[in-house]
């Protein structure tokens, strides 16, 4: 049967595995990341799940200021009685380039409960150096340690590593070494590490990686019939397979074995994939990922993958072929990070919290900027795909200079690529910090969320779009050999990582960096974009020659559109605006769950949370989802119409509020709107009312009366000066809910519908059961209910004639 290799992408070298029961358990390197040691689980050897961490807590693991490549190498697990073992090493110092290295002292941490990584215990350390530790039971219960570290006597002649295999026994209870360490393998390449010792029958097999773990890397294998200490006779078919530099899979080696209940054998190992560029080969920016090969018993000698080329496409009995999923959301709702969420090394403080503002990720950004080689505030996961679009959406309102907030795409500290948040004298802007090439920066338009975009695939490009804004403005853009670039110091023993982070230079950042949400998304390729490199952010081709297509002409005339009402915003600003920060904290129990279908559980919000920017765009973002889940599944209870509906009324609601010029004002509770220019509590208007459409233009009973700014979007002016004049004598938040028809027990559908430009009054329609129940609201106001017939007419509906 086929499957697909690799069966753990992204970063995720060395993988050591083992079977309890029906159960697999696999573990990979972290390095210079915390927490340590993955721990993946599944039952078929194709489908993984990440379920936890051997290393969670500092006392466990201490990192701080490695190099590139320093940190836990390739551990080992295994099973004992009962007993979960892990067994790690951590390089604190790992400089090749000087051949400066501190050989670590290796340590186990062991469990009986897998599935709960906090029942870990703290390490016990051996008083052997070294790394890719191994422990192995022989049959009389003694213990052996394996590890690799460099001969005592180099070769003579040779500029080698003199990397080799040495082997001691060991008290398990105190992590002594019980007897001298002997040497039982070197290798003419100068590397033997990766050991691993299995006893199958009357034999003892000892596994190595050889060559290094780049180009040259190769699996070999000896076997003894005496015991772990040797003697041991090299194998007749070493190396056990050779993946070449111009294969699809490049760089393979450091196998570990399981048997299947079945009793098929296999190996995981490790593996790249380079993309082909030209007539050469670019090195992958996933890093060092786990393949699985079958493994044949012939002679008492192991066989794997019948001796041939590890590929992508897999041959192996019982297996199936299975895509890892692209997509993947944390919107930040659990008390705890999701798993699979890193720092770079051992952090000192807590700097960050998920119950300051529900649902969402707030990050105090700490005094180190990301180019520090200690451990800044920053959140990283493993890029698992070449081709994906990472997302991100932040609130940040620094008040200094000298803090930043955004996102990256992290290799290590000397390579990485980061768009973030800034403020200067003008206001706040857009940092584009490519790793290869001159910083860029854009001016923001406005005060609300901004959504931080990576395309990933042949280059990373970044983009950016501000508040509920459908097109991205791309920035910039990062080859894929400038993003992996080797470091002057350490080594590329990692992957990238895509993550968020917040930060002040040398100082702590007193205002917090809100992430709302982060996602990974499928996208089939990069799509073609504008010249990103030009300082004038509006440059953007128009040359309209030869173009007939009218979507494509109404698109382009949009754009246009957009570009001139922000130029005529910058224009007509003539100070400094200094926001307050978003204080819009929806509570759980009044978010929306499209998964919910018991409308009765759903409490009531808060006004306050249909005026929040960040959450329309999240409405808005769930409702599509919603929408497409449904269709595709067919879902017969599912109203599409219905759910268009409400978001047009959302997206309504935002488009006629940013026509106005509103920004973080109309989200507070107490606000007034701009327009009360006589009112002593009141903001500052737009310079210039002319920009306003002639609908949304201030009457004098909005310029008069003391109200609230969500009242400003209605695009009839007797309507809105119908509820200023009321007063407090009616429910605004009743309003709300009936108007939007999300929430409560009046009513499941949208009060008001939108079919086009929400500034259009003609674009509008009423539903009989709101002008039923708020047929004071609307008075006065025929050229709504003219409106309304013209779309019920359409339908071929019967037209009202009533109410007003």
């Amino acid at each position: 049967m086929s499957y697909n290799n690799p069966i753990i992408p992204g970063f995720n070298p060395d993988p050591s595995i083992i079977r309890v029961d029906k159960d697999f358990f696999l573990v990979t390197s972290t390095f210079e990341y915390f927490p340590g040691v993955p721990i993946y689980h599944s039952q078929d050897l194709i489908q993984w799940k990440l379920i936890g961490h051997a290393l969670t807590r500092p006392s466990q693991l201490q990192i701080h200021t490695p190099e590139p490549g320093g940190g836990v190498w390739a551990t080992t697990i295994r099973y004992h009685k009962g007993v979960y073992y892990i067994i790690a090493a951590s390089f604190q110092r790992y400089r090749p380039q000087q051949d400066d290295r501190v050989w670590p002292q290796g340590f186990y941490v062991k469990t009986t409960d897998i599935w709960n990584e906090k029942t870990w215990s703290d390490p016990i350390y051996f008083d052997q150096v070294g790394f890719d530790q191994d422990l192995f039971w022989d049959d009389d219960g003694t213990v052996y340690l394996s590890s690799t570290y460099r001969k005592i006597q180099p070769t003579i002649g040779a500029k080698l590593k003199d990397f080799a295999i040495h082997i001691c026994s060991v008290d398990l209870v105190t992590g002594n070494s019980t007897s001298v360490p002997k040497m039982i393998r070197e290798s003419s390449s100068g590397v033997a590490e990766g050991s691993h010792i299995f006893k199958r029958g009357r034999y003892w097999y000892l596994f190595t990686a050889e060559g290094g773990t780049e180009s040259g890397h190769s699996e070999w294998v000896n076997r003894s019939e005496v015991g772990p200490l040797g003697p041991w006779e090299l194998g007749p078919n070493n190396p056990l397979w050779r993946n070449g530099v111009e294969d699809e899979v490049q760089n393979t080696g450091h196998a570990d074995l399981v048997e299947d209940t079945k009793g098929q054998w296999w190996a995981v190992v490790l593996g790249v994939r380079p993309s082909r560029k030209g007539d050469t080969w670019e090195d992958s920016v996933l890093g060092r990922e786990t393949f699985l090969v079958p493994l044949e018993w012939k002679d008492d000698w192991p066989v794997i993958n019948g001796g041939q080329k590890i590929s992508l496409n897999s041959h192996g009995p019982g297996l199936y072929e299975f895509d890892t999923p692209v997509s993947w959301r944390d919107e930040f709702s659990d008390p705890q990070m999701q798993v699979g969420w890193y720092r770079k090394n051992t952090p000192f403080v807590n700097d960050y919290s998920l119950t300051e503002r529900p649902n969402y990720l707030r990050l105090h950004g700490g005094p180190y900027n990301l180019s520090v080689p200690a451990s800044p505030t920053m959140f990283l996961r493993k890029q698992t795909h070449l081709v994906c679009r990472w997302e991100t959406r932040l609130s940040f309102q620094p008040t200094v200079g000298e803090t930043e907030a955004g996102t990256v795409v992290w290799l290590n500290y000397f390579t990485y690529s980061s768009i973030g948040i800034r403020k200067d004298s003008k206001g706040r802007f857009i940092r584009f910090r490519p790793s290869e090439g001159d910083i860029v920066e854009r001016r923001l338009d406005t005060e609300t969320a901004v959504t931080l975009t990576v395309d990933c695939g042949s280059e990373y490009r970044f983009g950016y779009l501000e508040g509920i804004e459908s097109e991205i403005h791309w920035i910039g853009s990062v080859s894929n050999s400038a993003a992996t670039a080797a470091p002057p110091v350490g080594a590329n023993f990692t992957g990238m990582m895509l993550g968020l982070y917040a930060f002040g230079e040398r100082q702590r950042c007193l205002t917090p960096a809100d992430f709302a949400m982060t996602e990974t998304s499928k996208i089939d390729h990069l799509i073609s974009i504008p010249d990103v490199t030009s300082d004038d952010t509006e440059q953007v081709t128009d040359n309209w020659s030869g173009l007939s297509d009218p979507t494509e002409r109404r698109r382009r005339q949009n754009r246009i559109n957009q570009r001139a009402y922000r130029k005529r915003k910058r224009l007509s600003s003539t100070k400094d605006i200094h926001p307050k920060s978003l204080n819009v904290v929806p509570s759980a129990r009044s978010t929306f769950t499209v998964q919910s279908q018991d409308r009765s559980s759903q409490d009531k919000p808060k006004l306050n949370f249909c005026r929040s920017p960040e959450s329309l765009q999240n409405i808005l973002e769930r409702f599509a989802k919603s929408a497409f889940e449904s269709y595709a599944r067919g879902d017969p209870t599912a109203d599409h119409l219905m759910t268009l509906t409400k978001v047009n009324v959302f997206r309504a609601f935002a488009h006629n509020l940013r026509l106005i010029g509103w920004s973080e004002y109309w989200m507070e509770d107490d606000a007034i709107s701009p327009f009360n220019t006589a009112l002593p509590h009141s903001h500052s208007v737009p310079g210039n009312n002319s920009l306003i459409p002639t609908n949304l233009q201030p009457t004098r009973i909005q310029k008069s009366i003391h109200h609230h700014p969500w009242l400003d979007f209605f695009p009839l002016p007797k309507m809105r000066d119908n509820l200023i004049e009321a007063g407090d004598d009616w429910d605004d938040e009743q309003l709300c809910h009936d108007i939007m028809g999300f929430w409560g027990e009046s009513t499941m559908d949208a009060g008001l519908l939108v079919w086009g430009e929400p500034w259009d009054v003609r674009n509008w329609e009423v539903t009989e059961p709101f002008l039923k129940k708020w047929q004071w609201v609307v008075r006065g106001c025929p050229e709504l209910m003219n409106a309304t017939n013209s779309w019920r007419a359409r339908r071929g509906e019967k037209l009202i004639f009533r109410y007003i």
